[in-house]
């Protein structure tokens, strides 16, 4: 009997140890607790937020609840959980991310009454804001849009639809299609370049395959361009591009390119290929470096 009751208790100490060995402190259950809204866990989150009710941190275990369901939560229980932590950097979090959700929906009247309660919109939410002004027919958010089609390379997804419109209404043409093609192309954005060539008219919209080609293996394409395409805006525009891709790896190279089929360019696309050469013979420290600024500034 004695041993019976000896065996007992060894398993019933065992049964309870993980409770007391491995229980979860305070500040592991709001890890806890991060990682289950992190899997979309929503009734482990729930269990773990009850138990961290009072804690320092409680307000994050709230805005990761909110977070849960935020496409469907009432913009009422929202703005409570802005009242309740005013000025907080969790308040702000929760308010960008619902200014995103009311964007994507194009929910402009709330959109517009929260989105000037936001300290420091990002570009998403900013181009969300021009989304909604012309909605609304304002006709001067395309003018305040249109800085953007030169400084913006790769835009999230809220700025396409101003960029589009920048083309439909004819606010950007041929020229700044073909200039903002190069600015991706300084700046290595191969991708977004070749997008960006869609908004070409269609006559000097280059295939997609032989752009890339351009961006991967420019040498080759410019030994067979034929000895005069000057009346080619397109295959001018290209080679010009190619020339820069050269000139990342090989300056001097680029130069001798740029000398055989400078008669065919015309002077901004010359004056263009000549400041990136000079540029990357900067980077090296070529003393051919000023010489080819010097081009492209005389062209």
């Amino acid at each position: 009997m004695k041993f019976r009751h000896a065996i007992l208790l060894i398993l019933l100490h065992l049964f309870l140890a993980p409770v007391t060995t491995f229980a979860l402190t305070v500040d592991e259950q709001f890890l806890a607790a991060r990682d289950a809204v992190r899997a979309g866990d929503r009734a482990k989150l729930e269990r773990l937020a009850t138990s961290l009710q009072g804690y320092e941190l409680e307000a994050y275990v709230e805005y990761w609840t909110l977070l849960l369901d935020l496409k469907e939560t009432d913009p009422a229980t929202v703005r409570a959980f802005f009242g309740r932590h005013a000025n907080t950097y969790v308040a702000e979090k929760l308010r960008i991310d619902w200014l995103r959700q009311l964007g994507r929906k194009q929910q402009w009247e709330l959109f517009d009454s929260e989105y000037p309660r936001l300290a420091q919109p990002d570009q998403e939410l900013a181009c969300y804001a021009l989304q909604s002004r012309r909605a609304q027919g304002d006709a001067l958010a395309l003018d305040d849009a249109l800085p953007l089609w030169l400084t913006l390379l790769e835009p999230p997804e809220a700025c396409y639809p101003l960029l589009e419109a920048l083309i439909v209404e004819k606010r950007v043409l041929a020229d700044a299609v073909w200039a903002r093609i190069r600015r991706q192309f300084e700046a290595n954005k191969i991708a977004a370049a070749i997008y960006t060539m869609n908004y070409l008219p269609a006559s000097q919209m280059p295939d997609k395959k032989l752009a890339q080609t351009i961006a991967d293996a420019p040498l080759p394409w410019l030994s067979k361009l034929p000895s005069d395409f000057s009346g080619n805006r397109a295959q001018r525009e290209l080679a010009a591009l190619a020339i820069q891709r050269v000139a990342r790896n090989d300056p001097r190279m680029a130069a001798d390119q740029l000398e055989r089929i400078s008669g065919s360019l015309k002077g901004g696309e010359k004056a263009w290929a000549w400041s990136q050469i000079g540029w990357q013979a900067a980077k090296r420290h070529l003393p051919e470096a000023m010489e080819w600024y010097r081009q492209a500034g005389d062209t």
